[in-house]
């Protein structure tokens, strides 16, 4: 195996947080502009609507970001310990993961039985064992119009926590090769079921070149010859190039992702470019795009986890409560349906996020200093 760093990195990245909270942003806003595209059908603001049906992309930012922070700190404990351990790593995943992620499954629970005391319509709810399993994205693969879809991501990056740990214990030598064919296999996979959206968009195999971006970084940062070059690439003014095609790429995405073929082959390049834009963060504390120094940016990414969970109940609770009102959404009046409306959803989101991670996930996340 290639030799591992020897000096002692630092073990946390704020320009991270800042990428998870931006990610939030456009999930809620595709998650918001769905129901307000028909609204508006000409002009600019069409555009700008349209563009959030894109919205999932930043989902796979997600997943590139969770992929690069687990493998990294993977191989810092391969160092460290001389071993990767296997049920440590899991055991802190769960701590992390599970408790606010049961918590959202008890409130579906929760609603569908207050919604048969009440006598009101049921939402749709597939059967609690793809929750209980974490296979609630292939649930999806049936249909996305039940109660807290969102979930299906958090199915699949459960999915990976075990694949990637099986990987880093029993085959680290290989991790990099494998992920090179985990990266092809998905594009392969995408071209297969071309015709099949809701594969394309929920199916593990769909999405696994977004974790193998995510690892592959990883991978050459944690290795002294090729962390150097990364380093000094990214001294230069030539490291904004990646993120400039990334801007540019996604905001004509909607023109773009007309072509078939530039849909299919989407998690060939935007993963790519999703880590060069982590790289960006992890080298420099100061440029155009670095995140490193945005404190408010970076507390909302580091709650992130729970603003992605809430923000479905938040919009869900709010759309009702203005039909039992009596009022209509979304409103015909522009400035409520674009912009006081999403800010009093945004910032019920926020307090209901910093309440839980404050009181809820990080008592609960002291329990991970049993598993170092």
């Amino acid at each position: 195996m290639p030799t591992m760093l020897q000096d002692k990195p630092k073990t946390y990245f704020h320009g991270l947080d800042g990428l998870r909270f931006l990610a939030f942003m456009v999930v809620m806003g595709a998650h918001l502009a769905h129901p307000l595209s028909a609204e508006y059908e000409t002009g600019w603001l069409h555009y700008v609507l349209s563009w959030f049906q894109f919205g999932y992309l930043a989902v796979d930012l997600f997943f590139v970001l969770s992929a690069f922070l687990i493998s990294w700190w993977g191989f810092r404990e391969m160092e460290q310990h001389g071993r990767f351990r296997f049920r440590r790593y899991f055991a802190r995943r769960a701590i992390r993961i599970w408790p606010l992620y049961f918590l959202m499954v008890l409130i579906s629970v929760l609603v569908i039985q207050l919604q048969r005391a009440g006598g009101m319509p049921e939402s749709p709810m597939p059967s609690i064992w793809h929750y209980l399993t974490f296979t609630l994205n292939f649930a999806a693969l049936e249909g996305d119009q039940f109660l807290m879809v969102i979930l299906w991501s958090i199915s699949v990056e459960e999915q990976y926590y075990i694949l990637n740990g099986l990987l880093m214990r029993f085959a680290p030598r290989y991790f990099a090769a494998v992920n090179v064919l985990i990266w092809g296999g998905s594009i392969v996979f995408r071209i297969m079921h071309l015709d099949a959206p809701l594969t394309l968009h929920y199916h593990t195999l769909s999405v696994m070149a977004c974790f193998a971006a995510g690892n592959l970084l990883a991978w050459l940062i944690c290795r002294s010859r090729y962390k150097s070059t990364l380093e000094n690439f990214y001294r230069q003014q030539g490291a904004n190039i990646p993120l400039w095609l990334l801007v540019g790429g996604l905001a004509a995405y909607p023109i773009l992702a007309s072509y078939p073929w530039v849909f299919a082959l989407e998690k060939a390049w935007i993963p790519v470019l999703f880590a060069a834009a982590i790289g960006y963060q992890y080298f420099r504390t100061s440029g155009i795009f670095s995140l490193e120094k945005r404190r408010w940016i970076n507390y909302l990414g580091k709650i992130s986890y729970g603003l992605y969970c809430f923000h479905g109940l938040v919009i869900a609770v709010f759309v009702n409560t203005l039909h039992v009102a009596g009022m209509t959404y979304p409103p015909q009046q522009p400035w409520l349906a674009l912009v006081v409306y999403p800010m009093l959803m945004l910032c019920c989101t926020v307090l209901l996020a910093h309440l839980s991670y404050r009181w809820f996930e990080l008592p609960v996340l002291r329990l991970r200093d049993h598993f170092r």
